[in-house]
């Protein structure tokens, strides 16, 4: 039977479950995508304005990403164009 513990994205600071197996591992949030070490230690030492300045950074750069073209538009008789591999597009 697996066993879990709850902690809090540090990105997002939504709460997740995450299985013991994953402790000490580089994960990702399941709500906004952010990386972080799945320690089983709290965060709740970090202050409410240090979090704020972070999920800002992070709202910054998923804006930034949203603004980038899914296609090239091309010619007009190419039509446009899917993003070339390796590129990684939200």
């Amino acid at each position: 039977m697996n066993q879990f513990f709850m902690k809090h994205c540090p990105i997002c600071g939504r709460p997740l479950q995450i299985a013991d197996k994953y402790k000490n591992s580089q994960v990702s949030c399941v709500h906004c995508r952010g990386s972080f070490v799945a320690d089983s230690t709290l965060n709740e030492t970090e202050s409410l304005m240090e979090r704020a300045t972070r999920l800002l950074a992070r709202v910054e750069l998923l804006l930034n990403l949203a603004k980038r073209p899914m296609y090239d538009v091309g010619s007009q008789i190419d039509g446009p164009q899917p993003i070339p591999k390796g590129e990684v597009y939200c």
